[in-house]
């Protein structure tokens, strides 16, 4: 399947401009030399220079399909060959999870966080989802415990001291920073 990255990447384009419009409206913070406009706009800056990027990989790509049409039968023949053969190597990239899954995963993470954050906490939640979420994309245990466990916490010290924003502590309550 072929696709054009140079309408979604106008169209995120179009979306991070909106979001920066909007952000730019919200009152300022008493007392903070930032307010909460902050987060979103950088994720908005972060999505604008992204889409840009998107766009002009679209464009160029899309000179590269043109120059390289008359080389793609030849090379559908040479695959068509391998695959008939019996010495065929399946890559690691094919053994990740189909994108079915990743979605479901996903959604199935948010869920999750939403049903237990208040009882479990952040950090245990996102210690957990991160696990999870690692474990189903075949990093190994011994990376992943300490990975998910120091992102779970650095994810909530950013938020609860850097940005003032309140994440549960749930279970983990009588010992709060």
């Amino acid at each position: 399947m072929k696709s054009n990255d140079v309408p979604i990447g106008a169209g995120l384009l179009v979306l991070s401009l909106l979001i920066l419009w909007h952000v730019s409206s919200f009152p300022p913070a008493p007392g903070q030399p930032y307010n909460a406009a902050l987060f979103p706009g950088i994720a908005a800056a972060g999505l604008a220079i992204a889409s840009i990027a998107l766009i002009v990989s679209g464009l160029m790509k899309r000179n590269d399909d043109r120059r390289t049409a008359e080389s793609e039968a030849a090379v559908n023949q040479e695959l068509e060959r391998l695959a008939g053969s019996q010495d065929v190597e399946v890559l690691e990239t094919a053994k990740v999870p189909s994108r079915l899954l990743a979605i479901v995963l996903t959604a199935s993470a948010v869920i999750f966080y939403l049903i237990v954050a208040n009882f479990l906490g952040f950090i245990i939640t996102g210690t957990i989802i991160l696990a999870v979420l690692m474990w189903s994309y075949g990093v190994a245990f011994k990376v992943l415990v300490p990975v998910s466990i120091v992102a779970a916490v650095v994810i909530h010290l950013a938020f609860y001291k850097l940005l003032s924003v309140p994440l549960p502590w749930g279970v983990l309550q009588p010992f709060a920073w």
